[in-house]
């Protein structure tokens, strides 16, 4: 069976096109967002309301505690699980979510996580690229990858640290999930309109209370170094509840944050072998529905 996947920048509709999709082929949602998995905090991680879900069950979603870390690993070991029961209760799958990470390493067999790269990462970056491609040619003298392609050359080396193998110059092909079919979409409006619904749903998280959910939050031990702190809102409140920004100065950032942030999903979703989507949400279902009947 297949696996739909449908990606998008913050604020593009993903969401309601998820519950649409899952309406009609009788479906289940997994969250694929790497804030919407902790439960005090549903407003700053966008998370559906009741209303919104439509009756359409979803599944990872808002069962962490703040404090508590979680990686791509356990996020893989989660949703592969959670796709095994949809299946075998006769469902469709459908993963809906903007963390690129997250369904990159659900679609492709990783050769080892992203977590376990920072170490040996932070190491290399500080030698220069000469240094780093000797170090490569001596492990491999075969390597085609140029002397300047610092890139290439520090991917080969952390494959060689972190597996005790040489590294092949085709290291870095991608390799198909081998349980699953995964069909990926990517929900991606205009620009302007992006932005436009941007601000706009930023407004109405503000009405419905993310200035006292981030609040309460701190109060209830929330910190920098939790992940839960990335949440767009958190800092920027932060800033106004130490007195270093005014209250409009921390919302006006927070929309800036959420346009870059939607760019910088736009860049990472470019890099995947991906159906765009770029009408409305009836035409994107409908362009959906075509696909997967192919």
């Amino acid at each position: 069976m297949k696996v739909i996947v449908i990606a998008g920048p913050t604020a593009s509709g993903k969401t309601a096109l998820g519950v649409s999709l899952a309406k009609s082929i009788d479906g289940e949602i997994v969250s694929c967002d790497s804030m919407q998995i902790y439960k005090d905090i549903p407003i700053c991680s966008a998370q559906p309301t009741k209303e919104e879900m439509e009756n359409v069950p979803h599944h990872a979603m808002g069962f962490l505690e703040f404090s508590e870390r979680f990686t791509a690993v356990d996020y893989r070991e989660l949703a592969m699980e959670k796709i095994r029961d949809i299946i075998s209760r006769g469902k469709q799958p459908i993963l809906v979510g903007g963390t690129g990470m997250y369904f990159h390493f659900l679609i492709y067999e990783p050769d080892f996580m992203p977590e376990d790269t920072a170490g040996v990462r932070e190491k290399l970056e500080k030698e220069e690229t000469s240094h780093l491609y000797e170090r490569l040619k001596a492990i491999n003298p075969e390597t085609k990858i140029s002397q300047n392609d610092r890139k290439r050359i520090m991917r080969a080396l952390e494959v060689f640290e972190l597996t005790g193998k040489v590294p092949r110059d085709n290291f870095d092909e991608k390799r198909k999930n081998k349980e699953f079919d995964f069909k990926l979409f990517c929900v991606s409006p205009d620009r302007e309109i992006l932005y436009e619904r941007i601000n706009k749903r930023v407004d109405l998280m503000l009405e419905a209370g993310m200035e006292q959910e981030v609040r309460q939050a701190i109060e209830k031990g929330a910190r920098e170094e939790h992940q839960c702190f990335k949440a767009i809102g958190f800092r920027q409140f932060a800033d106004y509840f130490n007195g270093l920004c005014t209250r409009q100065e921390a919302i006006d950032k927070i929309k800036q944050e959420s346009r870059r942030y939607a760019k910088r999903q736009l860049t990472w979703m470019r890099k995947e072998d991906a159906v765009w989507l770029r009408g409305t949400k009836e035409e994107n279902l409908k362009r959906i529905l075509e696909e997967i009947r192919k």
